[in-house]
């Protein structure tokens, strides 16, 4: 199993990296489950196109406030929360356990923690 990790996209504007799923990926072994952990879920068909098999995500809170998940997915490659199948992969959008500073309140959007439990395919 190979897990990989790229930056979030807000980490450019404070001397961080930028997302590079290139980099990320580079000597991640053939042959063997490829995981990424991706804070937005926008890097989801880069990663199909490269044979990520799982991507786990956050960014998006689910949407904050019941209603809002409409706006939340025009920016975030339309995935809000929950599992969703793309192509070949399987990606997981998490709404979290916490709230944004920016607006810091949730209506109607329970956090949560998730338990992935990942099986070996038969």
């Amino acid at each position: 199993m190979a897990i990989r990790m790229t930056p979030s996209s807000a980490a450019s504007t404070r001397g961080g990296e930028p997302p590079d799923l290139e980099k990320a990926l580079k000597n991640a072994p053939s042959g063997t489950a490829r995981i990424l952990l991706s804070h937005r879920p926008n890097m989801v068909v880069p990663a199909v196109t490269e044979g990520v098999d799982l991507q786990l995500s956050a960014h998006t809170h689910g949407g904050i406030v019941l209603g809002l998940d409409r706006l939340v997915a025009r920016y975030n490659a339309r995935f809000v929360s929950g599992l969703y199948r793309v192509g070949d992969m399987t990606l997981y959008v998490t709404r979290g356990s916490g709230i944004w500073n920016g607006f810091p309140v949730r209506l109607g959007v329970p956090s949560e923690i998730t338990l992935l439990k990942l099986l070996r395919e038969k």
